[in-house]
């Protein structure tokens, strides 16, 4: 069962800008092009990837809105080890190691830097980023807020397939009791 639903990309200046800076990311950085589906909404948990890079997002509102959020990679292991090998000038790299995570971090580090200047031309200019994190695992599950919004779109490369999705948390209320929860791995 497919737990998203196609929603229009074009209406939401957010999401826009994480499409648009992983395709400037991958153009600059691994010098491919990098073509986004449908994205899609939906609740639940990913699946079915084998290294996911996450940014956490604040302040994603703007104007010192403490909406939360986070930024999620992911891919198959063979494309993540071609992806990080574009970046270092190889073909691939022969194994999934601490190298390929630190690669997929920075990669998901900076389409999260880059997106920060597409919020900004739409009036969220005090969007702050955390480090990455990078889950390795073969098949493992992402879980998010339980009544977090998830969007994904899925991506092409000459080199294959990834999935980008931006999970906007339910609002910190003054007591900071929801929202101070961003993704979890297993």
């Amino acid at each position: 069962m497919n737990p998203f639903h196609e929603v229009p990309l074009m209406n939401d200046p957010k999401l826009l800008a994480f499409v648009e800076a992983a395709r400037a990311t991958f153009q600059t950085m691994l010098g491919i092009d990098a073509r986004p589906g449908a994205f899609e909404r939906g609740h639940g948990v990913t699946t079915g990837y084998d290294v996911s890079g996450i940014v956490g997002l604040s302040n994603l509102e703007g104007g010192g809105g403490e909406r939360q959020a986070s930024l999620v990679l992911s891919f198959p292991e063979s494309v993540a080890r071609r992806a990080v090998g574009r970046i270092l000038g190889l073909e691939s790299l022969p194994v999934l190691d601490q190298e390929v995570a630190d690669g997929i971090g920075e990669l998901a580090s900076v389409i999260a830097g880059l997106a920060k200047r597409g919020l900004a031309r739409a009036g969220i200019h005090d969007c702050r980023t955390t480090l990455p994190n990078v889950i390795l695992g073969c098949q493992h599950r992402v879980f998010h807020q339980r009544d977090a919004e998830r969007y994904g779109a899925p991506f092409e490369t000459e080199i294959g397939g990834f999935l980008l999705q931006l999970i906007l948390l339910v609002p910190i209320d003054r007591e900071g009791a929801r929202g101070n929860r961003a993704a979890t791995a297993v």
